[in-house]
């Protein structure tokens, strides 16, 4: 390493037997853009597997890279200790070996806010939760924020670890360089650190997400049940609330009640909404749906409507046990399968709700406010016919994630119109949908012939009124290999595509016919074949008035290009 140059940020990757992982880690922190330098300070505590061999060959190649020279295992809290005291740069930003970031501006902005915020002690950011053991995903933390950032207090974060991951977080090395040396005699978790670095500052959030938390079988603390880990963090609790003299006792006794007290059951008898669970042999995906929509916190009661087109494996057994503990949700009868669009009418027609979200069974939701945001949202807007949000579609193949639609919180648009969704698909998903049940009953029976996929029935709906965006990530969209659209090629899904565009453009008498066929262009790309030759058009217009040399002449070069191109 060089050490003549002295790094603004020091990214401090601590390591133990994770040759599945760091070379993920690593590239995240090479793919890094900023304008200043950083090093990269390896603490590998005495891995047994080949970590050690994969980080030396990247330090071979980077030369801001140094690896901690090891020589026993010397436990968690003494790598952090080491690793930290090994680091030079004004900030500190963490990145464990399991972990890898997703952001190639996480260090330049997370730098930024530090310099901008001096009474902040460290930063983070909001990140994926990734647990492997049932390839479940969810944002953390949970909470949205309307502003650019938020600060926040020690005390607040002993009530409740909002921050949740060290890989979130970056440090003002000034703060590290103070802690007390017997804190490393403890156990070293996040949350404990992070409660403790805050006696010294404010804690900055900024709400972007910019990296992923792999929750995983050999994790020091994610491949322990609540059965092991519960008493662990209690008496990790009562250390921390020792150590820093009961200045937090209230908030730590508030957290450990919460720690050990089930929540109660929600009984709703008038629902203002009505979810509409829709499921198709989804017995591997549908607990996750369920609990997805059993944590919403809201101020208001809300059904579950669950339309199972007549599954042949666990689901309906599975959606049974549930409502056997949630007088909340409704099975709606089902004695043969009747297809996607029939199990969505009558879904529709059993809800009672003044407004309907829709989730279908392999799908999601991650924000325990998303009912919350979403019926306060149309509350807002009453023009509005439904209301949708953003979401991360998980390609469960090649485990690729991105967020749709990439537009986000700097859009300015929050209404969109029909012709807008006909150009562009920004919605994507029914999971994201919350509708306003008057506008679903006025739909002409003749619609239900149609084959309703979420794009065409969206444009339907948006007849009746705008569409209002909820720029909020809080679904998870899964493509899978089971998924009915998702395992179509390009060239499978390009007819249905065609099909469903000429049906709904003549249901709605031709209403958006120029914005489908700009839709239509990037499917069915017009060949050159089919072009009709413009040349001798042409010819004969000019011809009066051109010398005939030239028009031959022109001639020549239009056919050349022709058979060239």
């Amino acid at each position: 390493m060089n050490n003549t140059i002295k790094p603004k940020v020091s990214v401090l990757l601590v390591t133990y037997n994770h040759e599945k992982y760091v070379r993920q880690a690593l590239e995240s922190v090479r793919m890094q853009k900023t304008d200043f330098d950083f090093e990269i300070v390896v603490a590998d505590d005495y891995s047994q597997d080949s970590t050690l061999a994969i980080l030396q060959e990247y330090q071979a190649e980077n030369h801001n890279i140094h690896v901690l020279p090891s020589e026993r295992n010397v436990g968690i809290s003494r790598n952090y200790q080491r690793g930290f005291g090994a680091c030079r740069g004004e900030y500190i930003a963490v990145l464990e070996g399991d972990d890898f970031w997703i952001s190639p501006n996480k260090l330049k902005s997370m730098s930024t806010f530090l310099d901008q915020h001096s009474e902040c002690a460290f930063g983070f950011h909001r990140f994926i939760r990734h647990d492997e053991p049932s390839n479940r995903l969810t944002v953390h933390p949970p909470f949205e924020i309307k502003t650019e950032f938020d600060l926040r207090t020690a005390r607040q974060l002993a009530r409740e670890n909002f921050v949740g991951n060290f890989s979130a977080c970056v440090y003002r090395r000034e703060c590290i360089d103070r802690l007390d040396p017997a804190l490393f005699e403890m156990k070293v978790y996040d949350w404990m650190l992070n409660i403790t670095v805050a006696q010294e500052g404010m804690i900055g959030y900024i709400p972007t997400i910019m990296s992923v938390y792999r929750a995983h079988l050999s994790g020091a603390w994610s491949a322990k049940t609540p059965d092991e880990w519960r008493p662990e963090l209690l008496e990790l609790i009562d250390t921390y609330n020792k150590y820093l003299d009961f200045k937090f006792d209230s908030e730590f006794q508030e957290f450990k009640s919460a720690l050990q007290i089930p929540s109660p059951v929600r009984k709703p008898i008038t629902p203002k909404v009505s979810v509409l669970l829709v499921t198709y042999n989804q017995e591997k995906f549908i607990h996750q749906a369920l609990n997805s929509v059993i944590m919403q916190q809201t101020d208001f009661d809300f059904e579950i409507v669950i339309a199972d087109d007549h599954s042949d494996d666990a689901t309906l057994a599975i959606v049974k046990e549930y409502q056997a503990n949630n007088p909340n949700i409704r099975i709606l009868p089902t004695e043969e399968r009747i297809g996607i669009t029939r199990n969505y009418q009558r879904g529709f027609e059993a809800c009672r709700g003044k407004y309907v979200a829709v989730l279908e069974g392999d799908d999601f939701w991650i924000s325990p406010k998303k009912l919350e945001l979403a019926s306060a949202f149309l509350d807002k807007y009453p023009e509005c016919a439904l209301c949708f949000h953003r979401l991360i579609r998980h390609d469960e193949m090649s485990d690729r994630i991105i967020v749709h639609p990439p537009f986000g919180t700097e859009t300015k648009t929050i209404l969109f119109e029909a012709s807008e969704l006909v150009r562009d698909n920004f919605i994507g998903n029914f999971s994201t949908c919350t509708y306003r049940r008057e506008v679903i009953d006025k739909l002409d029976p003749g619609l239900w012939r149609l084959k309703v996929r979420e794009w065409p029935f969206n444009i339907v709906i948006a007849q009746q009124g705008p569409i209002a965006f909820i720029p909020e990530i809080m679904s998870v969209y899964r493509v899978h290999p089971a998924g009915i659209w998702s395992t179509k090629t390009q060239d499978e899904q390009r007819p249905e595509i065609l099909g469903l565009i000429d049906a709904y453009n003549k249901y709605l008498n031709f209403k958006h016919d120029s914005d489908f066929q700009v839709f239509k262009r990037p499917w069915f790309p017009e060949k050159r074949a089919e072009r009709r030759p413009v040349l001798p058009q042409f010819r004969r217009w000019i011809e009066p008035f051109i010398p005939p040399v030239l028009v031959t002449l022109a001639g020549r070069i239009y056919h050349r290009a022709r058979r060239a191109g």
